[in-house]
């Protein structure tokens, strides 16, 4: 069982989360080979989903972590091996501010894998020149402006890698209607807080990705529209 680091900051949302999500993922970040993957993950927060997830990714490569739950049959259905899992390295980024944080559970991973966090802010759109296998956000998009979401469509395609997923955790309106009322709630207390941020349409946010894409040369596809716990989502899209 995981021990969490005492005396750091912490986000509830993530602990709510963070299995549900690496369920999601598992299937998708599984190789074949032993070759070195990387995922960059945007707007990190505390840096608690790296160090979770490592950690998990970890304890699979090794055989271990009997209390993990996990979706044994999607990922041979995929041909993968959690073995390859001891090579997908995790990159945090975020506003600088947010850096120290992500350091310090950084620091107490003690995982290799979990790599210095970048910083990343959408509105200068200074992503990484490298680029990347996976791209990860969760809980991103509705507390951003729309511009930002726009800015985030164009930059993650430009970085992932042909043939790379990117995956969008978060609530989405769909037919631009809420999913529920506690979502319709959340939206409102968002807007009240910053009226340009809010929960996005689906729709929009899939129409923007193949905007940015067309742009580019390329293509985007939506591979997964996975039901998450609380009224969430769990997106898949494919570059091509």
């Amino acid at each position: 069982m995981l021990i969490e680091p005492a005396n750091l900051p912490s986000s509830p949302a993530c602990l709510r989360n963070r299995e549900p999500i690496l369920q999601a993922l598992l299937e998708h970040v599984v190789a074949t080979d032993g070759s070195p993957r990387r995922v960059l993950e945007v707007g990190s927060g505390t840096g608690q989903h790296a160090w979770f997830l490592t950690q998990r990714f970890a304890e699979l490569a090794n055989g271990r972590s009997p209390d993990l739950n996990f979706n044994s049959g999607a990922v041979a259905a995929g041909a993968g091996s959690f073995e390859s899992l001891q090579h997908l390295l995790w990159q945090c980024s975020d506003v600088a501010a947010n850096i120290p944080v992500i350091e310090a559970w950084r620091d107490a991973s003690n995982n290799a894998n979990f790599l210095p966090a970048l910083e990343l802010d959408l509105a200068k759109r200074n992503w990484p020149a490298a680029s990347y296998d996976f791209i990860f956000t969760a809980n991103t998009l509705h507390i951003v402006s729309w511009s930002l979401v726009l800015a985030f469509c164009d930059c993650a395609i430009a970085t992932l890698n042909s043939g790379g997923k990117l995956f969008i955790y978060g609530p989405f309106n769909y037919n631009k209607k809420f999913t529920s009322g506690s979502n319709a709630a959340f939206d409102a207390s968002l807007r009240a807080r910053d009226a340009l941020s809010g929960i996005r349409d689906f729709e929009a946010v899939c129409a923007a990705l193949n905007r940015a894409a067309a742009a580019a040369g390329c293509a985007i596809r939506l591979c997964e529209d996975i039901d998450m716990p609380a009224n969430n989502r769990f997106l898949v899209f494919e570059k091509q």
